[in-house]
């Protein structure tokens, strides 16, 4: 697999949430700017996924109170964009480039969860943390 292949690997989740998460948000802490339903979604599903996927991480409650928050049409938004999200992390268990090359890219897309909605997370914080298992 070429250093390309590994970056399609890798960006699967990273380019779902671009496509989704308003750069105005980047960096706020929760509370401080309502999000957008497909926003919150798209959080809602990286969370997911990372809790799915990635080992020793787990789903902080912090995520069912984000989709707690909607009702409605916004609700089915928010359902849609996490569906889409929880899609693209399920999709980088298809990796075709050899176990090395896969096994970088998965942790590298658990790094980039940790980083932005982990306990001391960047875009949203508190949505995955550590598991005790």
């Amino acid at each position: 697999m070429t250093q390309f292949s590994m970056r399609v690997c890798v960006l699967i989740p990273a380019l779902s949430l671009a496509g989704i998460v308003d750069a105005g948000h980047q960096g706020e802490v929760p509370g401080t700017s309502k999000l957008s339903p497909e926003e919150a979604g798209a959080r809602y599903g990286q969370a997911l996924g990372a809790g799915r996927l990635c080992k020793g991480f787990k789903v902080l409650p912090g995520a069912d109170e984000l989709a707690a928050t909607f009702k409605g049409d916004e609700l089915a938004t928010f359902k849609e964009a996490a569906a889409r999200i929880v899609q693209a992390w399920q999709a980088t268990t298809n990796c075709q480039g050899g176990p090395n090359v896969c096994m970088r890219s998965h942790l590298a897309s658990c790094y980039e969860a940790l980083r932005e909605i982990g306990p001391e997370g960047d875009r949203y914080p508190g949505l995955i943390g550590y598991s005790s298992d």
